[in-house]
């Protein structure tokens, strides 16, 4: 009789697990279909799955390896609304030789952002596939664990590939070490212009605590695109410190260095820039240079008097 019941509650639970596994196949071809008629049911089938917590994460990691772009994006979106239910699941897809597996694992950990991941990523960021290096570190990025994670990440960025520098750069910016300010200044002067753009909003990212050493490479810098992006934080940071220098700028024979002084004199000076801002259109003939004076200058009107 025990026996009986015993296998009666089993065979009940085989089948709750198969209607579960059944609803949440449904739900994703729902929620990563690309039909017409399905538009208006893709919202509400993901949001379904996201509620489903445990039980959708845990089957849709099957999904992982696929290849197609639409549901990779699904899988992405979903595991963002399980949040950390989901870690320990991820993180053991990541186990896997299957570049597709790691880089849509990567992908859902960098929008669970559980720190406890961070071990795992890393150890993924070291895979021969640099487009899997590369999702990996923007993961450990978006996962947190503050300076003790930066400097794990730091090394990354002597990579030969400049997407995965990039993404070691993105996941640093996103971490906020104070440690990580010299490496990110190094970034500015990358071989790629995708590194030094994404070291700049980095570095714009930490607003006032990096003003002195942005200060300081100013002083320092010699490399053209590297003192430009330099001036342009000079202003973007508001390093009042530094207007004497950028002042100088202004005059500059390189259009790059004369456009951003202008760009930042204007930042730094606010209305009191104006005078000097006009002054200086009515002899300058490059259009790089004359399209930010002319930005910069409608930028000042918009300012209030005390501005």
């Amino acid at each position: 009789m025990v026996s009986k019941i015993i296998i009666m509650v089993l065979a009940m639970i085989s089948l709750v697990f198969a209607d579960t596994k059944s609803e949440v196949e449904r739900l994703f071809q729902t929620a990563s279909s690309g039909e017409i008629r399905f538009t208006k049911l893709v919202q509400p089938a993901k949001d379904s799955l996201a509620a489903m917590k445990d039980s959708a994460a845990k089957y849709l990691v099957s999904k992982l390896c696929t290849t197609d772009a639409r549901e990779a994006q699904t899988l992405t979106e979903v595991y963002r609304g399980i949040g950390k239910a989901a870690t320990a699941y991820l993180i053991a897809a990541l186990d896997t030789d299957n570049k597709y597996q790691l880089r849509s694992a990567s992908r859902c950990l960098a929008e669970v952002k559980d720190s406890t991941a961070v071990d795992a990523l890393l150890k993924a960021a070291t895979n021969s596939d640099y487009t899997v290096r590369a999702e990996a570190l923007a993961a450990v990025g978006k996962s947190g664990g503050g300076a003790t994670t930066a400097k794990r990440l730091e090394p990354f960025f002597n990579d030969s590939i400049y997407s995965v520098r990039k993404s070691c750069v993105y996941g640093l910016g996103n971490l906020k070490s104070l440690a990580s300010l010299d490496l990110l200044l190094r970034a500015l002067a990358d071989s790629h212009f995708g590194v030094r753009l994404t070291a700049y909003d980095a570095l714009v990212s930490f607003d006032s605590l990096a003003r002195e050493k942005v200060a300081a490479l100013l002083d320092t810098v010699t490399v053209a695109p590297v003192t430009g992006l330099a001036i342009r934080l000079a202003g973007q940071l508001r390093i009042h410190k530094v207007e004497t220098k950028i002042a100088s700028y202004l005059t500059d024979s390189n259009p790059l260095l004369r456009g951003w002084a202008v760009w930042s004199w204007g930042r730094l000076r606010g209305r009191a820039a104006a005078a000097r801002l006009d002054e200086l259109q009515k002899r300058e003939s490059d259009l790089f240079v004359k399209s930010l004076l002319i930005d910069t200058r409608a930028y000042i009107d918009t300012l209030t008097s005390h501005e």
